[in-house]
């Protein structure tokens, strides 16, 4: 059960360019006849815009889920960036460090690639390369397959 509520779906080119340096910090969004404020100045949307794609994977986000907090005494609506995989299953994308905050790597724009949900927890707090981390996602793949062809 998630604690955030879905409110709309956007086409990422309706929400991330409102995110670049110079366009005012909340974009207001309107779903029906209800009109939703979110602050746009955050440098995970900018990292969105440049590239959307999972580095390790490929897979593209697609679609941007505003969203808000269920249980939050003031409303904070957000935007996150989805994938749909080839089951039709929504991924999460994320902003992944390269060098992780822990092992002294910064926020810098510099120091940030996107990152699937999932190649992000199997690269985790490690030095791996994209390369190495599409390797192991597919090995588990091949795993989770043979696992069930032997049931």
């Amino acid at each position: 059960m998630s604690i955030y509520e879905t409110i709309g779906i956007f086409d990422p080119q309706d929400v991330l360019p409102y995110s670049r340096i110079g366009c005012p910090s909340v974009k207001k969004f309107k779903i029906k006849n209800r009109v939703y404020s979110v602050k746009m100045n955050k440098r995970q949307y900018r990292l969105f815009d440049s590239n959307s794609t999972c580095v390790s994977c490929g897979i593209k986000g697609n679609l941007m889920l505003l969203k808000v907090g269920k249980y939050w005494k003031v409303k904070d609506y957000f935007f996150n960036l989805y994938a749909k995989d080839a089951n039709c299953q929504l991924i999460l994308m994320t902003q992944d460090h390269i060098v992780s905050r822990h092992k002294g790597g910064s926020n810098s724009v510099h120091n940030l690639q996107t990152m699937c949900e999932i190649c992000n927890r199997i690269k985790g707090n490690s030095h791996r390369t994209p390369k190495e981390v599409n390797i192991i996602r597919k090995k588990k793949i091949i795993e989770k397959y043979m696992a069930k062809r032997v049931d």
